[in-house]
């Protein structure tokens, strides 16, 4: 398996045991500096400039509607324009889906929200996005969720 840290080798035979995970794949750069997988589309650098994205992990994972296909992005820390590579890789997947029908969904995984005993992939896409939600509420504390952003959230995988 192509990994470049523990982190990603943690999450690697996490990936491996879950047993809604039907395979993966690391598309990374490797140890040896070798280019990963590089998704068609441009995503702009903190710099401004146009650069091309490698996405860490391509999983397939099978869940109560069907299979879905997540772009994975492992971070041990987030740095600029991790947010517009996020957005960037949440509009690709929501291009893919349109395009050939499947469901396609992005998810960034920082390494302060990853232990290795999530029972599946989905329990570590709950609690990322749960986290996620509820630190976006800790900054914003007047203003909460309406139904049909939690209807939303849910339909995503993000809650």
């Amino acid at each position: 398996m192509a990994t470049v840290n523990d982190f990603e080798r943690e999450f690697a035979r996490f990936l491996g045991r879950a047993p809604d995970v039907l395979r993966f794949a690391a598309l990374g750069t490797t140890e040896q500096g070798d280019r990963g997988a590089a998704l068609p589309g441009d995503c702009v650098q903190p710099s401004g400039a146009i650069g091309v994205y490698c996405p860490d992990w391509v999983v397939v994972q099978r869940d109560h509607s069907g299979d879905v296909n997540w772009i994975v992005e492992t971070k041990g820390r987030v740095r600029g324009g991790t947010e517009e590579k996020d957005a960037a890789m949440s509009e690709w997947c929501r291009r893919m889906s349109a395009a050939d029908g499947e469901a396609w969904k992005y998810l960034r995984v920082d390494r302060s929200e990853f232990h290795s005993d999530f029972a599946t992939f989905r329990h570590l896409v709950v609690s990322v996005v749960s986290q996620r939600i509820f630190r976006e509420r800790d900054l914003a504390p007047e203003r909460t969720m309406t139904a049909a952003e939690v209807r939303e959230a849910r339909h995503d995988g993000r809650a």
